[in-house]
């Protein structure tokens, strides 16, 4: 009789085992590598939204005549105006 650790021909060996393994560790480290860059982005994403709010504010705050026009179109500078 064999001993529950050693292989039998039904079941693969050590070496596919630690191939397995070993892909499968791949595979974690890479999802965790994929996990990061998309808090990356996100992080990236809400800076690069507040600053884009900050500088709309800024441009509706200097530019005085513009405001009106902007906001008639929607918030939309370059959709023209009907009437």
């Amino acid at each position: 009789m064999s001993s529950p650790h050693s292989p039998s021909p039904d079941q693969p060996g050590a070496d596919a085992r630690t191939a397995r393994a070993m892909g499968a560790v791949e595979i974690a480290s890479t999802s965790i590598d994929a996990r990061m860059v998309e808090v990356e982005k996100a992080v990236l994403d809400e800076e690069g939204g507040r600053r884009l709010e900050k500088i709309r504010r800024d441009l509706r705050l200097g530019s005085g005549s513009e405001t009106g026009s902007s906001q008639d179109t929607g918030g939309d500078p370059g959709k023209k105006q009907s009437g």
